[in-house]
């Protein structure tokens, strides 16, 4: 894992003149698709891809954990101080899920609960790693937050990615007033992967007759299984998600390609999606996902669905990640938690 030393000193990069960052990162800007990186973004972008990429036919996913670990370490914010934090272990079809929790100081008697779901291709990720930003979510929003562990593949195969979500809904529905939340403000969110649980809860919770949540948050989500989107070429060879870690992905995930089909994968292929509610959706400039959340955004606005969207054009998938040493991510990270906080607070 990474060290302090290394980490103080990524973490110092960030106050060096955009021209010595763009040196220390191969001199010219890196631009895709009438973008460009923000310069620190960029080096963070060369220093993890100087190794060249992993070869997908023999890496282990040992591997990609172990590195997404070690890059998070590196990268992230420290956890801001909660009043509370607790694990719980709650019910699931596969057996227990842990659940980690954070209560923000100074939480109002009609705090929302928010559901977090953590990024990683259904493979990778953890609850620990997503522990900053939930941390940074819950002291900014003032809210609850509830950070979902739920089972990986390969050990365990999609559709245990979509039950675990559900679980997780079914038990903050019956759980969220002794958690010490209004049981009518239940939001759902996450990032990548994690997104794409979020996204299809409301769908679920229609279809099965319960309460809708109050408000999602998709940031960076996957959000169809059977479109193929221009930025998944545009953006093939991008870091730290690129086309081939996406099939890599896949190919853990799902038994068969007809697994892909399942209607709890994809979000942006609802036919109906007028009863969602209102939703934010934040994606990355260069990220192979970047066009599906602008279509999910559109087809929601569509519908009448209230929606707040922006692409932060200059930064990468998992910023979430990254705030400590990108300042362009800590500030879209606030900005998400501070939406969140609005939006509330009309409601």
């Amino acid at each position: 894992m990474a060290n302090a030393i290394q980490r103080t000193l990524v973490h110092s990069f960030k106050y060096l003149p955009k021209s010595w960052l763009l040196k220390m990162s191969g001199g010219e800007p890196i631009s895709m698709g009438g973008r460009t990186l923000h310069p620190m973004m960029q080096v963070v972008w060369a220093q993890a891809t100087a190794a060249g990429a992993p070869d997908y036919d023999s890496v282990q996913p040992s591997d990609i954990r172990n590195g997404m670990a070690e890059g998070a370490a590196l990268l992230e914010i420290k956890p801001r101080q909660m009043s509370r934090v607790e694990t719980r272990m709650i019910p699931g079809l596969g057996g227990d899920i842990p659940v980690r929790l954070y209560w923000p100081r100074d939480l109002p008697d009609d705090a929302a609960i928010v559901l977090w779901f953590h990024q990683g291709g259904f493979v990778v990720g953890s609850a620990e790693l997503s522990e900053p930003f939930c941390t940074l979510l819950a002291d900014e929003a003032k809210v609850i937050v509830a950070n979902v562990d739920y089972r990986l593949a390969p050990e365990h195969k999609y559709p245990a990615q979509a039950e675990d979500a559900m679980a997780a809904y079914d038990w903050a529905l019956a759980n969220a007033a002794d958690l010490g939340s209004d049981p009518a403000r239940i939001v759902v969110a996450g990032d990548s992967a994690g997104g794409n649980l979020a996204s299809m809860i409301p769908y679920q919770a229609k279809a099965q007759g319960k309460q809708l949540p109050i408000y999602q948050i998709l940031v960076y989500a996957w959000l169809t299984t059977k479109q193929a989107m221009p930025s998944y070429e545009t953006y093939a060879t991008a870091y730290p998600l690129s086309k081939d870690l996406m099939d890599w992905f896949g190919s853990l995930c799902f038994t068969d390609d007809g697994q892909r089909n399942d209607p709890r994968l994809s979000a942006l292929d609802q036919e109906d999606c007028s009863f969602i509610p209102p939703t934010m959706i934040m994606t990355a400039g260069f990220d192979p996902l970047t066009d599906e959340g602008k279509a999910y955004a559109d087809k929601l606005a569509a519908a009448g669905v209230d929606v707040k969207f922006k692409c932060f054009d200059g930064l990468t998938h998992s910023f979430t990640m990254m705030g400590g040493a990108v300042p362009e991510a800590h500030a879209a990270n606030l900005e998400i938690a501070r939406t969140l906080r609005d939006a509330l607070n009309t409601r």
